[in-house]
């Protein structure tokens, strides 16, 4: 099974094991945002083959999302999609994948007015 996990840009989510089942043979994700660079450890740490679907930089911000969405939407066979209502990229993905009928679980993250900096 090919599980695609994907994130709106400033999602961290440190415990990917939780949403990752044990029949999932590969995963795939993008590299831009918190989350991928989580992802990609974990698949690496887990022995868990990775498959990584980069923006096209020579296209437009909308083409290149759009193409990524398609592409990612028809190579998995379901999704986990951490979203924060707003960006909009992440919703058409989240569309395109119920219209193509596949089995898309979304976590809905409300990000904090006001993260310290300092830790």
């Amino acid at each position: 099974m090919i599980l695609g996990l994907m994130s709106s840009n400033e999602i961290l989510i440190k415990n990917i094991n939780y949403y990752v089942s044990k029949d999932i043979t590969q995963i795939v994700c993008g590299c831009e945002t918190l989350i991928d660079n989580e992802v990609i450890r974990y698949a690496n740490s887990n022995n868990i083959e990775l498959k990584v679907f980069p923006l096209d930089k020579t296209m437009s911000e909308i083409q290149a999302h759009n193409l990524r969405n398609e592409s990612i939407s028809d190579y998995a066979n379901e999704f986990t999609i951490f979203w924060d209502g707003k960006d909009n990229y992440t919703k058409d993905l989240i569309d395109m994948c119920k219209l193509k009928g596949k089995k898309v679980f979304v976590v809905q993250v409300i990000l904090p007015k006001n993260i310290p900096r300092s830790f």
